[in-house]
């Protein structure tokens, strides 16, 4: 729980106690308060397709598959000072960013660091295909925001936060 009074140089009277987290207007301090306060932002969810048979295969016929899909991971994204998420750059990009790649291989998958990003949804969903273990497998990355987002250089709340309190 966080709570905060206001000491005597903003209001020597006040002996008010505020619970939760401030809120500003200045919205590059508000993404500072929010980080501060480990208030859950925005994510970058990481779910993967496994190609599988689901009758035996015999050689030479084309058999029938199924995909499987799978959550990997769901690893919180930093927004920066200018109100924008490197990890969301480098993905329109085509780039894997470097703590997504080290995340994949924690969760033992070893993807090459030159792999090509696909942007199906420039800013919200990429995706790329590897061949591991002798399976292809499609891995998409899908940005959620949690509790707040930035949208157009504005902090959007979009769950319930329980407390916010305003202070001069």
């Amino acid at each position: 729980m966080n709570w905060w009074r206001p000491g005597d140089s903003f209001d020597e009277s006040s002996d008010r106690i505020y619970y939760g987290v401030p809120l500003v207007n200045d919205q590059r301090k508000q993404v500072e308060i929010l980080n501060f306060y480990q208030v859950p932002g925005p994510s970058l969810l990481v779910s993967e397709s496994i190609e599988v048979a689901e009758k035996p295969v015999e050689p030479g016929s084309k058999g029938e598959y199924t995909n499987l899909s799978r959550r990997l991971f769901n690893l919180p994204v930093t927004v920066d000072l200018k109100l924008q998420v490197p990890s969301i750059l480098q993905l329109d990009d085509g780039k894997l960013p470097k703590d997504v790649q080290q995340m994949l291989s924690d969760v033992g998958v070893a993807v090459p660091t030159d792999i090509g990003i696909t942007s199906e949804s420039p800013r919200n969903l990429w995706s790329f295909t590897a061949t591991i273990d002798g399976r292809k497998r499609v891995f998409r990355i899908r940005y959620e925001p949690q509790y707040w987002d930035v949208y157009q250089e504005q902090v959007e709340f979009r769950e319930r936060v329980e407390h916010l309190w305003v202070y001069r």
